[in-house]
């Protein structure tokens, strides 16, 4: 099976490079891939105009509106924020201090009444 890149073909991509064509415009000629040519010039070491000024500028336009939708994506939505009891957000300290207390327990009554909330889980999952 042959190469692609032909001795003729490579002296054509050196001569096109050298007179500083665009690889996009290379590939038109030569019948390949941009990325076929830009990796040929890597491998022999060929400095190749990458982009023409156009597709420059569509890379950037591409690249900004990429950043864009990122950042929306960021940006927190107003169902994603803790919802406000009293005014007062659920993390802050004025809330935990509205919640009832909870009473002192010996470590047998907190054993006993997390092995009742186990068995009762596990009852609630058999029906």
């Amino acid at each position: 099976m042959s190469s692609f890149w032909t001795a003729p073909r490579t002296a054509s991509l050196r001569l096109f490079a050298s007179r500083g064509i665009p690889a996009s415009h290379i590939a038109k000629e030569i019948g390949t891939t941009r990325q076929s040519v830009l990796q040929k010039c890597a491998y022999e070491g060929i400095d190749v105009v990458r982009d023409t000024a156009a597709e420059a500028a569509e890379r950037d336009r591409l690249k900004q509106a990429r950043h864009r939708r990122k950042n929306e994506r960021r940006r927190v939505k107003p169902s994603n924020r803790p919802r406000l009891v009293l005014g007062v957000s659920k993390t802050s300290s004025i809330y935990r201090n509205q919640l009832p207390r909870i009473p002192e327990m010996t470590p047998n009554e907190r054993r006993n009444m997390l092995a009742e909330a186990v068995r009762l889980t596990a009852a609630m999952r058999v029906e």
